[in-house]
């Protein structure tokens, strides 16, 4: 068996204060260089693409769109290629402002769901929530009444 041991050598610059740089060197072999050079320019587009939407969602339908164990949850983050973040979990205040925060001015704060990724599969997926949404019959709000007063009431 013949063992080859070939390396690129990747550095990326800091900029000093005062500065913007985004630079990248690469150093290597030739082939290797331009594949990897390829595979950080996939990245880069990736990234310059990702957006955060925001999509009102009532917090009593999310256990219900996150599915048990979140199967629901990960089959459309799959699909889609998106990560969506409902109120509470850990990283839901680190993914960012929605760009379309100021649309979600009015909504309370548990009823928002982020979604983020490529703006197209954003979109989808965003879309998919809101079919999945069930809106509440006149006969589910009456008996959520009724059975709170026969709670409280007893």
């Amino acid at each position: 068996m013949l063992d080859l041991y070939i390396s690129v050598t990747l550095t990326f610059y800091s900029p000093r204060q005062g500065e913007t740089t985004d630079e990248v060197r690469l150093r290597g072999e030739p082939k290797l260089v331009n594949k990897l050079k390829e595979e950080l320019e996939k990245i880069e587009a990736a990234l310059r693409d990702r957006i955060v939407l925001a999509v009102e969602i009532p917090a009593s339908q999310h256990r219900n769109l996150i599915g048990r164990g979140g199967q629901h949850l990960n089959d459309l983050q799959n699909r889609t290629g998106v990560q969506v973040q409902f109120p509470g979990s850990r990283s839901y205040s680190y993914v960012g402002e929605p760009e379309n925060a100021d649309e979600m001015a009015d909504v309370a704060p548990a009823d928002i769901v982020k979604v983020s990724g490529a703006r197209k599969a954003c979109e989808a997926a965003v879309a998919e929530l809101k079919v999945g949404i069930t809106p509440l019959s006149r006969f589910q709000v009456l008996t959520s009444i009724t059975d709170s007063r026969e709670a409280c009431c007893s």
